[in-house]
C-alpha cells in the first residue's frame, strides 16, 4: 500500500493573521456599512459565500451554517479562503495587506 500526504492543515500563523490583519482591517475599512459587525459575523459570513452554507429547521426558525469550517482547511484551501475575502472586500475599496508586506 503506497504513502498517502495528507494535506497540511492551515498553520498558526495563517489564523494569527486572519483574526488580527484581515477581519480587523474590514471592519476598520467598511465603517457605517459594517456597523454593528463582529469578526465573528464576518467569518461566518464569508465560509458560508466561500463554501455555501446549510439550512437547519428548529422550533419555528431557520438558521445558517457554514458548510466548511476555517479549522479544517489544509494550508493551500486557506490561502485560497483568504483571497477570495481579499477579492470580495476589494469592491468596496478596502485593501487587506498581504502577509509578506507587514
Amino acid at each position: 500500500m503506497a504513502n498517502v500526504i495528507k494535506p497540511q492543515r492551515r498553520s498558526s500563523n495563517q489564523n494569527a493573521y486572519l483574526w488580527g490583519v484581515v477581519y480587523p482591517t474590514i471592519l476598520t475599512g467598511g465603517g457605517k456599512a459594517l456597523g454593528g459587525f463582529t469578526d465573528e459575523d464576518l467569518h461566518e459570513m464569508f465560509l458560508g459565500e466561500c463554501f455555501g452554507v446549510k439550512r437547519l429547521k428548529a422550533f419555528g426558525r431557520v438558521i445558517e451554517k457554514p458548510v466548511r469550517r476555517s479549522s479544517k482547511l489544509s494550508t493551500t484551501e486557506f490561502s485560497d479562503y483568504v483571497m477570495h475575502i481579499q477579492a470580495r472586500v476589494a469592491e468596496m475599496g478596502i485593501v487587506i495587506p498581504d502577509p509578506e508586506e507587514l
